[in-house]
């Protein structure tokens, strides 16, 4: 007795989901297994088979979605950041009637939040993504260049009118966010033992240039 050759339609189906729509599954799998692995044990001490294993897949699988380890790593954090810029932005526009201070208080303590309570996706971001290859360098520089517009717009909102006048305002906004970014690495690697308002308020910090300047008393002169 001969047996039927399954239809290219069935091949693409199993279990009534789509092959596509597996793949993706399984891609998918391996950027949550990837992120659990790097932050636990970074990036530069993972291998396939332990992200495989975490993702409960075999390493043609692994092979199937990506080219490398680098290239799953840029998938991890290309989703991580987003994780992270849909928190942050909508806490910011939430305060666009406000002060800018108080707009900046607002993004910095949910990236905190984010950082405290996601370590090994901080990990990723913050520690290891400075040291894989050019791709991920530029996924980086795209990241900063967003983060610093933020903060030119919010130096443009300033009552203080242009707070740094003599400063060159693209430079002082690239600055701020990595001022930001330096106090995150450095709380993530004390285990963010740092009680979580004291760390916003240090970052705060370097935003009261925002606040305009104190009025002077009545009947003084400048």
């Amino acid at each position: 007795m001969s047996r039927s050759i399954p239809s290219s339609s069935a091949r693409r189906h199993y279990l009534g989901v789509p092959a596509e729509e597996r793949q993706q599954q399984r891609r998918r799998r391996l950027v949550e297994a990837a992120i659990a692995v790097f932050g636990e044990r970074g990036y530069h001490a993972a291998t396939v088979r332990e992200v495989c294993a975490q993702a409960r897949l075999t390493e043609r699988y692994f092979y199937e979605s990506f080219k490398s380890m680098a290239e799953l790593f840029a998938a991890a954090y290309a989703e991580v950041l987003g994780q992270l810029k849909q928190r942050t932005l909508p806490a910011i526009q939430a305060h666009a009637e406000d002060r800018p201070l108080q707009m900046a208080e607002a993004g910095l303590r949910v990236f905190f939040e984010y950082v405290r309570d996601h370590p090994a996706q901080a990990r990723l971001l913050l520690v290891d993504a400075l040291s894989i290859n050019q791709d991920v360098l530029q996924l980086c520089g795209d990241a900063l260049h967003e983060y610093t517009a933020l903060a030119r717009e919010l130096l443009a909102r300033s009552p203080a009118g242009a707070p740094a006048g003599q400063a060159e305002p693209g430079l002082l906004a690239a600055g701020l966010i990595g001022f930001n970014i330096h106090v995150a690495t450095a709380w993530l690697l004390e285990g963010c033992a740092t009680p979580l308002d004291r760390v916003v308020q240090t970052a705060l910090l370097a935003y009261r240039m925002l606040e305009a300047p104190p009025a002077a008393p009545p009947g003084k002169e400048h």
